[in-house]
């Protein structure tokens, strides 16, 4: 098993390995706050189609604005990929998406600092941004999840609790477009997603944090 704790270790945080059948823990590497790899991983690690884990750290790396990095299992390699620069901040988990790219949210940066969706292929090393927020729909707050339409969804809320709205969004990689799909109540409905949402029988699940009658 391998996972991510954003703080502790020698300085910002670890990616550590568990083994079931020996009980044997173990600290793979170590965030550091002055190497310029990153630091403060808030997401989940996600495999590549070539065996690898990625996963981004909200802050460090070159431009202090978050990294996405690689971890090769087999030879034990930390390998920075991308310094963001103009989405910043990532904090949600990554998905690998059937075409075999991995596909991500910020919460800031982009044209009106509220975040945006990124997509990186591991096959060519290439990242590119895809969509930028609008302040309208606030900032993405939970990770994607792909369904059997090929398309990604996901959930955003501006940034007031009492009075602001969530909203369920489609993004769609074959033609890079974005929708939003439903605006939430918040009083009957609930206000400020959190998690990631769940496909089941056709339908799409989640829970808020907030609101709801």
């Amino acid at each position: 098993l391998y996972g991510m704790n954003s703080q502790g270790g020698s300085a910002r945080g670890v990616l550590f390995s568990y083994d079931p059948t020996d009980g044997a823990y173990q600290v793979r590497v170590n965030f550091e706050s002055d190497n310029g790899g990153g630091m403060w991983p808030f997401a989940s690690l996600v495999q590549g189609a070539n065996g690898r884990l990625y996963g981004t750290t909200r802050s460090g790396g070159t431009n202090n604005s978050g990294t996405l990095f690689e971890y090769d299992i087999t030879r034990e390699i930390y390998t920075k990929k991308v310094d963001f620069i103009d989405i910043t901040s990532p904090s949600e988990n990554m998905v690998l998406a059937s075409n075999g790219r991995l596909y991500g949210l910020t919460q800031y940066g982009g044209a009106e600092n509220v975040g945006g969706i990124f997509e990186y292929d591991p096959s060519t090393n290439s990242f590119s941004k895809k969509i930028d927020f609008q302040a309208i729909y606030g900032r993405p707050n939970g990770a994607l999840i792909q369904l059997p339409n090929g398309k990604l969804y996901g959930v955003a809320n501006t940034s007031s609790v009492s009075f602001g709205k969530a909203i369920l969004f489609e993004y769609d990689p074959a033609s890079n477009t974005f929708a939003k799909k439903v605006d939430f109540n918040p009083v009957v409905e609930g206000n400020v997603p959190s998690g990631t949402l769940l496909y089941s029988e056709g339908k799409i699940y989640g829970l808020m944090r907030y609101g709801g009658g």
